[in-house]
């Protein structure tokens, strides 16, 4: 084993004392008295001040797989991810002001620059040294400062990928066509029953690693995380291979099966479809996010939270 390959070793024998580490969010709330789906997932997270909301940020983080046979549309091609992350950097996207409404901070992040992630008979080109430094990224996109996140991630074959990751740890059975899927059935193939960080390695990328990442740094700094999509679950389907209390501080949202979420235990806020409906030519990641945070802050406000006025 070289050395570089024997400090990712050590890295991820690391980060699993910290998900180890982890307890129940609620033995620190014994008095809480619950109200709503929103208050109950965020009032424990907001610390003595009673404030939250004044800080939030959405993290998008772009990916790309390519798979045998498959059609990548144009809102997922490299080109296109490409595109779309100079658009939110130099704010002109329609995202870019759905944020600047919400008061929220939009960071997009393009994890796969060069080239997308390929797959043999048996493995993928993705391996430990590429997952522990996109772990590392996603920790440390988790800064000081900020009390909210919320995460979504999209790309070539990124939803198909996140699918079949998230089929991999599922307690459930799907409809039927869930599989029907070529590449589906094919990634399962790859990972052959393997969990957690190890089905990650075997089938999974680098926006995934990092979603992990910032899941685990959020969860630790008792940040709340809104998790958008099958990618930023199928993240949290990682971690949950190790910790059942991990998950504590998120809850999901986004255009996902209803077979899907019923393998979470973390609440599931439906976004305001008649808003994403208007927003037809953009990409939807991070539309969901966009809409609903000021929604939260209405609602805060409502049950006693302080937030900031936008």
């Amino acid at each position: 084993m070289s050395q570089t390959a024997a400090q990712a070793e050590a890295d991820l024998k690391e980060i699993l004392n910290l998900i180890d580490s982890i307890g129940d969010i609620h033995s620190n709330t014994p008095n809480f008295k619950p109200k709503s789906v929103i208050y109950d997932w965020l009032a424990p997270l907001s610390g003595a001040s009673g404030q939250m909301l004044q800080s939030p940020r959405l993290s998008i983080f772009g990916g790309a797989y390519k798979l045998a046979d498959s059609h990548i549309e144009n809102r997922d091609s490299l080109e296109y991810v490409k595109t779309f992350i100079a658009e939110c950097n130099k704010g002109t996207s329609k995202l870019n002001q759905l944020c600047s409404h919400a008061n929220c901070d939009l960071r997009v992040y393009e994890m796969a620059p060069t080239s997308p992630v390929t797959y043999s008979t048996n493995e993928s080109s993705f391996n430990l040294e590429e997952m522990i430094r996109s772990l590392a990224y996603g920790l440390i996109c988790v800064e000081q400062g900020t009390d909210f996140m919320a995460l979504s991630s999209f790309g070539a074959s990124c939803d198909t990928v996140a699918s079949a990751i998230i089929n991999a740890h599922s307690t459930q059975d799907g409809p039927a066509n869930d599989v029907a899927n070529l590449n589906l059935e094919r990634l399962l193939k790859i990972n052959a029953g393997r969990k957690g960080f190890d089905c990650l390695l075997a089938i999974g990328g680098p926006e995934i690693a990092a979603m992990c990442g910032v899941i685990l740094a959020a969860r630790l700094a008792g940040i709340p995380v809104l998790l958008e999509g099958v990618g930023a679950l199928a993240a949290l389907a990682v971690l949950s291979e190790y910790s059942e209390f991990i998950g504590q501080h998120c809850a999901i949202t986004g255009q996902i099966a209803e077979h899907i979420v019923q393998n979470f235990s973390e609440p599931f806020i439906p976004a305001p479809y008649n808003l994403i409906a208007a927003q037809s030519n953009e990409p939807l990641c991070g539309i969901s996010a966009a809409c609903l945070i000021p929604q939260f802050k209405n609602d805060l406000l409502l049950d006693g939270i302080t937030v900031k006025n936008s």
